[in-house]
């Protein structure tokens, strides 16, 4: 599970959907939630999650995309299985990981060192309260 710590910057909520707007190092990042959780409110720090399987994975230009989030990564470490692959990659001095085909890591040619960006849509974050 990939964690990162951000602070809300603005909760817009209609008919139980809240969007809200999160600033990471400057930032912005925007997560839907279904249900808004009583610890999140504007100004608040929290934690901000996404599976390892829910990030997608682009080397190169990626300008006209939906993915709310993106984060420009440098990979670290590859863990190439048969099926599926692991990628360990750093954004802001924080490990990031993606659990990805193994055809897909061939098809892109990812080698350690790479730039590549880690794409995650807002209805996958889910947010964790600071304690």
């Amino acid at each position: 599970m990939n964690r990162l710590r951000a602070r809300i910057s603005h909760i817009q909520t209609y008919e139980g959907i809240s969007r809200i707007l999160l600033n990471y190092h400057e930032q912005m990042l925007t997560a839907i939630i279904l249900e808004l959780p009583s610890f999140a409110k504007e100004g608040s720090e929290v934690y901000i999650c996404f599976k390892e399987t829910e990030v997608g994975v682009a080397k190169g230009s990626c300008d006209n995309i939906s993915f709310s989030n993106i984060f420009e990564c440098h990979i670290e470490a590859l863990n190439k299985g048969v099926i599926l692959s692991t990628i360990r990659a750093t954004h802001h001095s924080h490990t990031l990981g993606s659990i990805i085909t193994t055809a897909a890591i061939e098809r892109l040619n990812l080698q350690v060192n790479d730039s590549i960006n880690f794409f995650v849509k807002a209805t996958e974050l889910s947010l964790e309260e600071m304690v």
